[in-house]
């Protein structure tokens, strides 16, 4: 699922936020916050989470964070890692290649090659999602540009051509008003 369009629409808020909540929900699951640059995944998916996300739902005192690794270590033995994927530093994305992951989010995937789209998709199912009875997923987010994203997601679903496991939802600036 692309969760695409406005700036400042919330995107970040509410799907890192899903993953937070998803932690809680299901003992012993993994998932990933994939963005292209580490640094800049530092300062604003990490940041979104750290300083937002944990104290607005109360778990900062409960959810043990590793800011050199940027990992969440919840209670019940989930995890969120938030994981660069960098195809100038990694052309082949071994990084990404052992991940096993319930599900993921490519925060600005419109950053990131395909192939690392690719890459995460094979990456996500492998964590006790048949224990749960979870489906393997991939949500992503971006703002507006023309690549692989548009082409992928936003013509198809105004063409009506979208394949049925990709589902695209516009974000307007009028969805958050804060």
């Amino acid at each position: 699922m692309l969760y695409g369009g406005a700036v400042s629409g919330g995107k970040s808020m509410l799907l890192i936020g899903l993953l937070d909540q998803l932690c809680m929900i299901y003992p012993d699951t993994r998932y990933a916050v994939v963005r292209k640059n580490r640094s800049t995944l530092k300062r604003t998916s990490w940041q979104t989470y750290k300083s937002k996300i944990l104290p607005m739902t109360g778990k900062t005192d409960i959810v043990e964070t590793n800011n050199s690794d940027l990992i969440g270590f919840y209670p019940n033995g989930s995890q969120l890692e938030f994981v660069e994927a960098d195809h100038t530093k990694d052309p082949d994305f071994i990084k990404l290649g052992g991940l096993e992951l319930t599900g993921a989010l490519m925060e600005e995937c419109n950053e990131c090659v395909e192939k690392a789209f690719s890459i995460i998709k094979i990456r996500v199912g492998r964590w006790n999602n048949k224990k749960y009875d979870i489906p393997p997923f991939v949500l992503a987010n971006c703002n507006p540009d023309n690549n692989w994203v548009k082409d992928t997601f936003y013509d198809p679903s105004i063409n009506g051509t979208m394949a049925k496991r990709h589902y695209f939802l516009q974000a307007l600036p009028k969805d958050n008003p804060y």
